[in-house]
């Protein structure tokens, strides 16, 4: 993170001391991008930690520093800039006293005025990331205003942690969002004022504004609010009892809501952003059906986890994977086993997609997702290290330990070693082990299902399990022993590259599954999982075959395909008529259109669909070819760990609306478009897995 890459220069600077206050005064021109602002920084002193001699922090470059004074002492401060480059987006400031400061001075005020335009446009996600959002470090518009630490607008030093007040003057119309409590919002001089005050630390100071329309609804001692362009009383009505609901939850789970309110913004780009007390959710990301049901409660949930607890960026992000396991997971768990058993498949599905050799990384390294591959391990990893983590302690002395966590550390920082003290205290265990293993080291082990043998066919029934594991881990694994009295679950634990276990049963033993649940952080044999899409997007080499003949404008449109997923990846691209099975034999690969490459995967295909000239028959339901489109994945004839698909379509228009909506159906092996929207959507089924075998009583 930014704050990392700048925390050593500070260092050095304004020994024992540091920002602990801002008092901020901003006069913002949304149409000119322009701002005005009067801040007094409050700098703590430790006289036992070093000497003050000078004070360093960064602004934004585009903001000129008109006036600096010193209040309560009548001390004298010169700036000095510095030459060299040190950020992208901030200048470097020293303050330096030209006299000793007053004995026994433990704080100083300093009041900075400086002004200037904030515009760094809107510019497209690096990649095609399914949960990319279109960036900017800052802005000021007409639409709205988006300043948040990374536009350094106020002045800054990466570590530190600050309170503060915020006093916002905008034009008739416009009103402002930040943390804390809106103490105070009126028209005055032709302005409107609006007072916000934090008196929680926090790690960066945001500053939102638009023309909303506000609602307030007091809950207990919480503001709920929701700030829309619009009035919407279906999104109120959504939304403030949902918001409701997961306060209940997670105060009931974890401890005290942190902050004085919770509020729904809306933004005028795509966002799904959780900063401390609010959420910054887009104009359509807001209004999508099931955004109440998924990502609104994690952003909620943020506010224990990364919004007032903070993260040590450089010992890793725990925060995300955490935050992932108690919001996205617990829903689904909430729904029933069945829904969260598919749930961590999913993870796990994932992480074999994505993360091929070289891309994975220790969770201590994780600092923030970038790509499908660091998504996979800084959440999905994580995730299933929490489960695995509560399977060992147990549930009462899981919860417990979080709510030990989140007292000792709110508003403050804390690590992946804070976090395994709280678990190892309230547990009674020692998790050193674990926590290295897991948290300290990437990868994860492949398990096999090696012997299952029957000792004796007279009661009690001795039967053997062989379970085998590369590279070796410490790792506790569930056993399920199907009999024909119902199903045994045995714990044992794997320490070793080939692990014997014998079992002695009073039911006669059927079937043998090692970890039918998904309930082990695991690298998936393949046949465990059905071909997706997101074999496809995670696929280190793609090979395109498009068409040579048909309808002009569809070949104009498949082309143009090529030309945009080229620009963001290297892809082989080939016409139909140069195609060979050899040319495929390394590759996942994509046919556009109703290409006829004699028969390749089509085998496959057949297995799952019903072709015919005009339609296409899917779980029973036939679609007409002429009014649907479709994207269809199967395994790749000549090698499981690779696919083959199919992007169907007799409209031109849909083909890049097709290629665009393919990142966000990544766990799904076939989707079918009537218009721009998916009406059908599903994986193949899994026939067997190598993780269960029958007991032979021949």
């Amino acid at each position: 993170m930014i704050w990392f890459l700048l925390f050593l220069l500070v260092a050095s600077t304004g020994y024992g001391a540091q920002i602990v206050h801002h008092d901020i005064e901003a006069r913002i021109d949304p149409p000119q991008h322009s701002i005005a602002v009067t801040d007094v920084i409050t700098i703590h002193i430790d006289a036992q930690q070093g000497k003050f001699d000078s004070f360093g922090f960064f602004l934004n470059r585009n903001l000129k520093l008109i006036t600096v004074s010193s209040l309560d002492t009548p001390l004298h401060l010169e700036v000095e800039e510095e030459g060299e480059e040190r950020s992208e987006e901030a200048r470097y400031y020293r303050l330096v006293p030209r006299e000793p400061i007053p004995p026994g001075l433990d704080r100083l005020r300093v009041r900075l005025v400086y002004r200037g335009m904030i515009y760094n446009p809107l510019r497209p996600p690096a990649s095609d990331y399914a949960q990319s959002f279109a960036q900017t470090t800052g802005l000021i518009d007409a639409r709205g205003t988006y300043l948040s630490g990374s536009t350094f607008w106020v002045p800054q030093r990466p570590g530190d942690l600050v309170t503060f007040t915020l006093r916002t003057l905008l034009p008739p119309g416009y009103t402002s969002v930040s943390q804390g409590k809106r103490t105070r919002e009126e028209i005055k001089e032709g302005m409107v004022q609006t007072e916000w005050s934090c008196p929680f630390p926090q790690e960066e100071i945001f500053l939102i504004a638009g023309r909303y329309v506000v609602t307030k609804e007091r809950y207990g001692d919480i503001d709920i609010m929701t700030f829309l362009y619009r009035p919407d009383p279906q999104i109120i009505a959504t939304y403030v009892p949902a918001t409701r609901r997961y306060l209940d939850l997670y105060t009931r789970l974890i401890g005290p809501y942190p902050y004085q309110k919770f509020a729904l913004v809306e933004n005028f780009w795509q966002t799904g952003f959780g900063m401390p007390s609010f959420t910054l959710l887009g104009d359509q990301v807001i209004r999508l059906p099931f955004i109440v049901h998924t990502s609104y409660g994690h952003e909620i949930l943020h506010n224990w986890w990364g919004n007032s607890v903070y993260v040590d960026w450089e010992k890793g992000n725990w925060s995300e994977g955490l935050t992932t396991y108690g919001a996205d997971y617990l829903y689904k768990e909430r729904q029933g086993p069945e829904a969260a058993r598919e749930y961590r498949r999913g993870l796990l599905r994932d992480y074999l997609n994505y993360v091929h050799q070289g891309k994975d990384f220790p969770l201590t390294a994780f600092r923030s997702r970038y790509s499908f591959a660091s998504r996979a391990v800084g959440y999905g990893k994580a995730a299933m290290v929490f489960h695995m983590l509560r399977r060992l302690v147990g549930e009462e002395a899981f919860w417990a330990s979080l709510q030990r966590f989140y007292r000792d550390f709110r508003f403050r920082v804390a690590s992946w070693d804070d976090l395994f003290s709280s678990f190892s205290t309230v547990s009674g265990k020692d998790l050193r082990a674990f926590q290295r293993q897991w948290i300290d080291q990437a990868g994860a082990p492949f398990i096999s299902l090696d012997t299952v043998r029957l000792r004796g066919k007279q009661k009690p029934y001795r039967l053997e399990v062989v379970i085998r594991q590369s590279p070796p881990y410490t790792v506790q694994v569930p056993v399920h022993i199907v009999t024909e009295e119902g199903t045994l679950i045995q714990e044992v634990v794997l320490r070793d590259s080939r692990n014997r276990f014998q079992f002695s049963l009073d039911q006669k033993p059927l079937r043998v599954q090692v970890d039918p649940d998904f309930a082990v952080f695991r690298r998936l044999h393949r046949a465990e999982i059905p071909p997706t899409l997101s074999q496809t997007l995670g696929a280190e080499s793609v090979l395109i075959v498009v068409p040579t003949q048909g309808d002009p404008a569809l070949l104009r449109a498949y082309q143009a395909l090529v030309t945009q997923w080229e620009k963001r990846r290297k892809h082989r691209v080939i016409k139909e008529n140069e195609f060979t099975p050899a040319l495929a034999a390394h590759s996942s690969v994509w046919l556009l259109g109703q290409v006829e490459v004699r028969g390749f995967g089509r085998r496959m295909l057949q297995e799952q669909v019903i072709l015919s000239p005009d339609a296409l028959g899917i779980g029973g339901a036939m679609y007409d070819l002429r009014r649907h489109s479709f994207v269809l994945t199967v395994s790749h004839p000549q090698d499981p760990e690779l696919t083959v698909n199919w992007l169907l379509t007799r409209d031109p228009r849909m083909v890049e609306t097709m290629a665009r909506k393919i990142v966000h159906y990544g766990k799904y092996s076939y989707l079918v478009f009537a218009g721009d929207r998916v009406i059908d959507k599903g994986v193949w089924p899994v026939l067997s897995s190598p993780m269960q075998r029958e007991v032979s009583w021949e």
